[in-house]
C-alpha cells in the first residue's frame, strides 16, 4: 500500500490536467499535498473541508446516503472532493481540458486508497 503522499504525487503524474491534490484534515489543514505552482494549498484545504461537510449533511438530510464526490465545475477547470474518512477529504482540481469521467474515477479510486493508508 502507498504511503498518502505517494498517492497524491501518482495522481499529478498520471494526469497532466491535475494542478493539485491535497488531503485536509477534518479542521481544514492540509495533511499531504502535491500543488502546481501558484496553487494555495491551505486555502483549497480550508475551502473543500467546510463545503464536503455541507454536502455530506445535505446528502443525509435529503436521505440520499453518505455523499461520495463533488464536484465543482467552473469556466477555468473543475475541482472534485472526496471524503477520506472522519471529516477529512482529498481535494483535487484539474483544468478544463481534462476529461470529466476519468478524472472522477482517478479521483474515487485514490480516495479509496487514501482512506485506507489514513486507518
Amino acid at each position: 500500500m502507498a504511503d498518502a503522499q505517494s498517492v497524491l504525487q501518482q495522481l499529478r503524474q498520471r494526469n497532466p490536467d491535475i494542478t493539485a491534490a491535497v488531503i485536509a484534515s477534518s479542521d481544514g489543514l492540509p495533511v499531504h499535498e502535491d500543488t502546481a505552482a501558484g496553487v494555495d494549498a491551505e486555502a483549497l484545504a480550508a475551502m473543500a473541508t467546510d463545503i464536503v461537510g455541507r454536502a455530506v449533511r445535505m446528502a443525509a438530510d435529503v436521505g440520499q446516503g453518505a455523499a461520495q464526490q463533488l464536484l465543482v465545475q467552473a469556466e477555468g477547470g473543475y475541482v472534485v472532493a472526496s471524503s477520506v474518512g472522519e471529516g477529512s477529504c482529498l481535494v483535487v482540481s484539474a483544468k478544463a481540458e481534462a476529461s470529466l469521467g476519468l478524472l472522477l474515477v482517478t479521483v474515487r479510486k485514490a480516495a479509496g486508497e487514501v482512506s485506507i493508508d489514513l486507518g
